[in-house]
């Protein structure tokens, strides 16, 4: 931690002692710690900042602070909270004689505006022994801004991004395209912190960049390995279309970053179509060259708005991965089992599918997703809930279809399923009734056939609900897996 804030916070928390306890300035070490050995977990020290005792144990005592921190004079008051730990045992070669074993975390933020002129704001923290920040500020009467981000900051290397926002764009020559704002990234012996610093077994592959990309939480930067130096460079921009000046067709940002040790390319960005946020889009392209592999992942969202009435609302997803090094992982995903592409029409009309294609692409008979092939799936429901008053009517139909054709090993499976539920309410008493049919069959080890038929009747108290199944089974009786719950649960349904 930096001198100067230590210092400061030293000196904060022994004021708040002496506050709590009386003066200890001519006191000896041991009357100071046995003060310390005598305070208790959520003791409050002083209110202005707040210290107050958050743990206590042999030790050590953890504290809070809390509060606006007078910087530079007080010229700037930033609102800071700290969490630490202090040593019971006090350092008589100190000033004030308090010796902080761990910073445990450091979060602030601070504004400062002019009105009319120009507005600045910063958040900022320490975690793992680093410190990170993002700020922003304006020039109001130009319209200029400027993003400024901190991924990391320690005694070995930094992270920084700028991003500049234009007064006005910038007409890019004949090209139809106008230029909204630039920026850049720049690292060095920090490395992007993939899957949230949880180890992967099998090592990284160009999927985990597209990932961490999408990610754009503060701490996704991490300190580098202490026997390599990282490197890192990063390029983009905001284009839109000339004949709106962007209000129409909007790529903001989107650009190219090189990351080393490796090399890695990550390319892409978000855009979006309309100055509101009717159709919007991310993706990226990742290229790793140590794992010899590439990887695609697009995301896309729509919704249209009457008011406060949601005419239409869809999202989806696009993945996709090769590999060099083992050819055979290659897939593509059109949407997943577990998170189609959906769409939803009035509120009342939905519909959903998902085309899956290549390693790992067909569910096991325990619905995991291991064996290689294609599969796809695709639901439609019509209905709803309506209230008027006291009253409420529910009514629901739908069906769904999943299959799956794996080459590896060899097999066709199957499903289908109706849902129907129509219910009525008048205050608390009412009734529901639910009928649902599937029907899944699977060829050739084991070949089968297997249906239920499922009816529930709520009724109203006290009046016992009524449930069944009706099930039966052609084939090889032996050895069926379950296939309802990997291609009709499974499906997104």
């Amino acid at each position: 931690m930096d001198a100067w804030l230590e210092h400061l916070v030293r000196e904060i928390i022994w004021k708040a002692i002496q506050d709590e306890v009386g003066s200890l300035e001519a006191e000896g070490a041991a009357l100071i710690e046995s003060e310390l050995a005598g305070l208790t977990a959520g003791q409050k020290l002083s209110s202005s900042p707040l210290v107050q005792v958050a743990a206590v144990d042999d030790a050590s005592v953890t504290m809070l602070v809390r509060g606006r921190f007078k910087l530079f004079g007080g010229a700037v008051a930033p609102f800071i909270r700290i969490e630490l730990r202090v040593s019971k045992t006090v350092d008589d070669q100190l000033d004030p004689p308090i010796t902080i074993l761990d910073w445990e975390s450091v979060v602030g933020d601070l504004q400062i505006t002019k009105a009319g002129v120009f507005s600045a704001e910063l958040g900022f923290g320490y975690s793992d022994g680093a410190w990170l920040g993002r700020g922003a500020f304006k020039v109001v009467p130009a319209g200029f801004g400027l993003d400024l981000l901190l991924g990391g900051l320690d005694d070995r290397g930094l992270m920084v991004g700028i991003d500049l926002h234009l007064p006005a764009p910038i007409p890019l020559g004949s090209s139809g395209v106008v230029l909204i704002g630039v920026g850049g990234d720049f690292a060095y012996n920090f490395v992007p912190r993939l899957n949230h610093g949880v180890p992967k077994p099998g090592g990284w592959n160009a999927t985990d960049y597209v990932l961490w990309a999408k990610d754009q939480n503060l701490d996704r930067w991490a300190p580098g390995p202490p026997d390599e130096t990282a490197v890192g460079i990063g390029l983009h921009a905001g284009f839109g279309d000339l004949s709106t000046l962007g209000r129409m067709i909007t790529l903001d940002p989107i650009g190219l970053a090189v990351l080393t040790p490796g090399p890695i390319f990550v390319l892409g960005g978000k855009g979006k179509l309309i100055s509101t946020e009717t159709i919007t889009a991310e993706g990226y392209v990742a290229v790793d060259i140590p794992s010899g592999s590439i990887a695609l992942g697009l995301d896309v969202q729509a919704i249209e708005k009457f008011g406060d009435f949601t005419l239409m609302e869809a999202k989806g997803s696009l993945d996709a991965f090769f590999s060099f090094q083992h050819p055979a992982d290659w897939y593509i995903h059109l949407g997943t089992n577990t998170a189609p592409i959906k769409g939803k029409v009035f509120m009342a009309l939905e519909a959903d599918l998902f085309l899956m294609i290549g390693h790992a692409a067909v569910p096991a008979p325990d619905g995991t997703l291991r064996d290689d092939g294609i599969f796809f799936g695709i639901g439609l429901a019509y209905g709803g809930k309506w209230k008027w008053w006291i009253v409420e009517v529910v009514a629901r139909i739908g069906a769904r279809v999943a299959v799956a054709l794996g080459w590896n090993p060899l097999e066709l499976e199957g499903a289908f399923s109706i849902y129907g539920e129509l219910g009525l309410k008048i205050w608390e008493f009412g009734f529901r009734i639910v009928l649902q049919t599937d029907l899944t069959g699977h060829l050739a080890k084991p070949t089968q056939l297997t249906g239920d038929l499922h009816f529930f009747l709520d009724l109203p108290w006290p009046i016992p609900n009524v449930e069944g199944t009706l099930a039966y089974s052609l084939g090889e009786a032996d050895a069926a897996p379950d296939l309802k719950s990997p291609l009709l649960v499974g499906s997104g349904g």
